[in-house]
């Protein structure tokens, strides 16, 4: 189940997109303008399915801008009427996870897509903790290594005969082998 806002001035849209987003298990919110859906940035969404083209000077690339800015594994879907290619490559190189041409069957390609968006995060997020997990064990490692090279160098010590290996396990330390002690 992701988290999911739609952006649309037309109500009708929003309205028929969560129903059927809700009827797929996710948790949907609404926002009839992108500066309403500015606004709602302080919410984490996994997904956010933005119109295009709004009412007024609005626009959902501004959406788009916003949520990348405000949660970097948040994916956008935009969704126009008015598809250009020069629209569609402006909204991909913002990060637009994709771009959707309002059809007659949108609702199943939207339904599709924020499936594969909110899979996508999901393996982004568990990049992000696996990469956290790897940083970590890297300085635990980084910890040890002063220990380990401690150890070898007392085993070299062993090896070349300037100790005995039971010297070094003595609760005083390390003693020549040639001493009479």
């Amino acid at each position: 189940m992701a988290r999911i806002l739609v952006v649309d001035d037309d109500a009708s849209v929003c309205s028929v997109l969560a129903l059927h987003l809700r009827d797929a298990e996710h948790q949907v919110d609404t926002a009839g303008s992108a500066a309403e859906a500015i606004e709602r940035m302080s919410e984490s969404y996994d997904v956010m399915v933005v119109d295009m083209k709004m009412e007024g000077d609005e626009s959902g690339l501004e959406v788009l801008q916003s949520a990348k800015s405000n949660d970097r594994l948040c994916q956008v879907i935009v969704l126009t009427a008015y598809g250009t290619l020069s629209n569609a490559v402006k909204a991909m190189n913002m990060g637009a996870f994709a771009y959707v041409l309002k059809e007659v069957d949108v609702t199943d390609m939207v339904l599709q897509q924020v499936r594969r968006a909110a899979e996508y995060r999901a393996a982004l997020t568990n990049l992000s903790a696996s990469s956290q997990a790897i940083k970590d064990a890297r300085e635990q490692l980084e910890g040890i290594l002063p220990l380990l090279q401690n150890s070898v160098a007392q085993l070299d010590m062993v090896r070349k005969g300037q100790t005995t290996l039971l010297s070094m396990l003595a609760p005083d330390g390390p003693r020549d082998p040639n001493s009479r002690t």
